[in-house]
């Protein structure tokens, strides 16, 4: 297993941005407003309105390719540790506090699990429809002075049932002023995240979706989704009204596609992903291994071919070349 790849993670090269500039989701009181976004972020960082490989997206399920098991398998690291609660100004987050390593097998690139931080309503969208809330699980591989990043995103429904394990750190999130909390432990990652990947997920690349809107980052959605309550959107939406001057909402406005194209590792496959060998007999791995081959094969015999050699061609997987600097990961939202 290598520890860096081009091929997974775009090279991110450093030019000006000014990523203290003022800029905004929308007006007090509004929805996510893309010209406002537009007019304010690009002050921030160009990379934002010039990209052509931005994040979020919307994800059009009839048009997903089908994605190699090995290729973007996912091997999560025991997430369960202390972290930092952190009110980010424009997002509730929580840091691995210091000390800790844990490590992350991403599209075969080992990652280092850094923060996480969540988006009411969601920021990704699914054939049009948008969930309550959005959480990004950032991962990050250093190569010199280069971050490659890698988030793994998972959408929130509304429920009448709270979110046991989002309770376990909410609440010490503060929501009066962008400032961090007390290290506390936080034991329920594990059960919150690696059951996820049984259902499969969609794969993409894409940037940050905040300034400098940094692109390469290599984007995974869990297909399964988690509750949340009211209760805890309004603690969320609370505390942006306070350090955004009204605005209670945290989502970028989805963003063009372009020439990208979404993969999909389907329900079934992600099994692999979260059997390694240390832990189970080979026998089982092999059979594993077979089984997951042969459900990537059943999906692909499933799929229509491309009507016409042209929309075979537009169905490449285009990589794109940043201009935006290299993002702090602690910094991500």
């Amino acid at each position: 297993m290598q520890s860096f790849s081009l091929g997974v993670a775009t090279l991110l090269p450093a030019v000006a941005a000014d990523v203290t500039a003022h800029w905004r989701y929308a007006h007090a009181g509004g929805a996510s407003d893309a010209d406002t976004q537009a007019a304010t972020w690009g002050a921030a960082s160009p990379t934002c309105v010039e990209g052509y490989a931005q994040s979020p997206i919307n994800i059009v399920t009839a048009e997903v390719a089908p994605a190699g098991v090995l290729e973007n398998a996912i091997s999560l690291a025991s997430y369960a540790g202390s972290f930092i609660p952190k009110h980010s100004g424009h997002a509730f987050q929580i840091d691995v506090a210091p000390g800790q390593s844990k490590v992350s097998s991403i599209g075969s690139v080992d990652y280092t699990f850094v923060q996480a931080h969540w988006h009411t309503p969601a920021e990704n969208t699914i054939d049009g429809e948008r969930a309550a809330m959005e959480g990004h699980f950032v991962h990050s591989a250093v190569s010199g002075s280069t971050n490659y990043i890698a988030v793994i995103a998972v959408l929130y429904d509304l429920s009448e049932t709270c979110n046991q394990h989002l309770d376990e750190f909410w609440a010490a999130i503060p929501t009066d002023a962008p400032r961090s909390g007390a290290q506390l432990p936080v034991p329920g990652l594990d059960s919150m995240l690696k059951p996820l990947l049984t259902d499969g997920y969609w794969h993409w690349t894409g940037s940050l979706t905040t300034p400098p809107c940094t692109e390469g980052v290599d984007w995974n959605m869990m297909k399964a989704r988690l509750p949340v309550c009211q209760r805890q959107i309004d603690q969320l939406k609370l505390a942006l009204a306070n350090t955004q001057e009204g605005v209670d909402i945290n989502n970028r406005a989805t963003q063009p596609l372009h020439h990208r194209v979404v993969t999909e590792v389907p329900a079934g496959a992600g099994l692999l992903a979260r059997l390694t060998l240390p832990s189970i007999g080979l026998l089982e791995a092999v059979v594993a291994i077979a089984l997951a081959g042969w459900s990537i094969t059943l999906y692909r015999a499933r799929r229509p071919p491309a009507k016409t050699k042209h929309d075979a061609e537009d169905k490449l997987y285009v990589r794109y070349t940043d201009v935006a600097p290299t993002p702090s990961t602690h910094d991500v939202v």
